[in-house]
């Protein structure tokens, strides 16, 4: 019931920000504390899977202009799926690139096809039927996440191969460079 529920809650949120009733209530987001505090919430489960977690970035903010409560979702997805589909590395990097700047979190688990990989986007869609067994998937997030980016004007996607699956995103920086 609680997984339908969030599921159901989900879609909704999905619904609202494509039709433009949930707008983002933009404001100087730092991605480096936002994807601290998400690390840390998963503490726990990072430890009781063996996953290590590597996360390059300076000691500068890399601020954003954008919905905190949105980008909290995004990069949430990207972990939980990262965690749901790794065996034991997550690599998750920040780095500037003239006014913008980019997030990708990767993970060293199976190999998605590239005729799936657009595919990942759509909602209830999910790779290893298999592997969504080791945390609940619905098929709904990447969906969730594709429609706050795109709120966000945000450029993403997702490459996958031998090394990993990658899921990247980029926003315009908040103020100067």
């Amino acid at each position: 019931v609680d997984h339908m529920s969030d599921m159901v809650g989900k879609l909704i949120e999905v619904s609202k920000i494509k039709e433009g009733s949930s707008k983002p209530d933009y404001k100087a987001v730092d991605l480096k504390c936002l994807t601290e505090d998400i690390i840390d919430r998963s503490k726990e489960l990072l430890r009781e899977r063996n996953i290590t977690i590597s996360f390059n970035r300076d000691e500068k903010p890399y601020t954003v202009y954008a919905d905190p409560d949105m980008m909290n979702i995004v990069i949430s997805n990207f972990m939980s799926n990262a965690v749901s589909y790794c065996d034991h590395i997550i690599m998750i990097r920040l780095v500037r690139n003239g006014r913008k700047i980019e997030f990708s979190m990767t993970n060293d688990g199976a190999k998605i096809e590239k005729d799936e990989l657009d595919k990942v986007w759509d909602v209830f869609y999910t790779t290893d039927k298999a592997r969504t067994d080791r945390v609940s998937s619905s098929g709904v997030g990447l969906s969730v996440v594709k429609s706050i980016l795109d709120a966000h004007k945000a450029d993403y996607g997702c490459t996958s191969g031998d090394n990993g699956t990658e899921f990247i995103f980029s926003l315009l920086s908040y103020g100067p460079v």
